[in-house]
């Protein structure tokens, strides 16, 4: 889940609005709508591999940024 929120920051996929766990309010969420855009989309590799790491916009890091310091982001944590 981590990846697909990271991936729908980089690429500007928006997070579909479900019900929370309380039932009273909304909260976003990315796994559909990266499953949809980028999962299902057959360029994604070639997306990741072409994808302007120098040119990132800062209010796209200022969302990404958390990720570096999360434990759960780690590579080998990941890739289970």
């Amino acid at each position: 889940i981590l990846v697909s929120k990271a991936l729908c920051y980089m690429f500007n996929v928006k997070p579909a609005k479900v019900k929370a766990p309380d039932g009273r309010t909304k909260i976003d969420d990315f796994w559909e709508p990266a499953k949809k855009s980028l999962f299902g989309d057959s360029n994604l590799l070639k997306r990741l591999v072409d994808y302007d790491k120098d040119n990132i916009a800062p209010e796209i890091m200022t969302q990404v940024e958390p990720f570096a310091s999360n434990p759960d982001f780690e590579p080998d944590i990941v890739k289970k």
